[in-house]
């Protein structure tokens, strides 16, 4: 089981009792991969699976657009996952 973060860690100018809703809320919501705390409690971080490399770059480039509306730059960790089996013989 991963350790507890602690509370959360917001950055310098944001209203503590106006974000803890919404921090809630999304940590809160059912999903297969909710939202959680980053280990530092600085951030939170979500999973997300695709069938194909196209559809996770289309996700991405959508999120993209999205954030350079905002003027907001995530960090990005990509895992692609090769399954090899071999047919016996």
């Amino acid at each position: 089981m991963p350790e507890d973060p602690g509370p959360p860690q917001f950055a310098k100018g944001v209203n503590y009792d106006e974000a803890i809703p919404e921090l809630t809320k999304l940590l809160n919501e059912p999903s297969e991969s909710p939202w959680s705390l980053t280990q530092d409690a600085s951030g939170i971080q979500k999973r997300y699976r695709f069938k194909t490399f196209r559809t996770a770059w289309a996700f991405m480039n959508s999120v993209a657009e999205h954030c350079m509306a905002e003027r907001h730059h995530p960090e990005w960790t990509n895992v692609r996952i090769i399954q090899v089996s071999e047919d016996p013989c």
